[in-house]
């Protein structure tokens, strides 16, 4: 359910759920959120306000040599 994902969320990512907070409740005061936000929505909502994952960079240092 969307409300335990977003304490889930809290727990792990403080700074991601102030976010989402912070749109959902400016959603709700513009009267775009009719209803409860649906977990898959949520988790949509989630993922846009990450944004992409970057890709981890890997080097491989040589020992010596030129």
């Amino acid at each position: 359910d969307a409300f335990e994902r977003l304490e889930r969320v809290r727990l792990a990512n403080p700074e991601l759920y102030a976010q989402a907070v912070r749109y959902i409740v400016a959603l709700y005061q513009a009267g775009r959120l009719p209803r409860k936000l649906k977990d898959e929505e949520l988790k949509a909502l989630l993922l846009r306000l990450r944004g992409p994952k970057r890709e981890p960079k890997i080097r491989i240092a040589h020992k010596g040599g030129s």
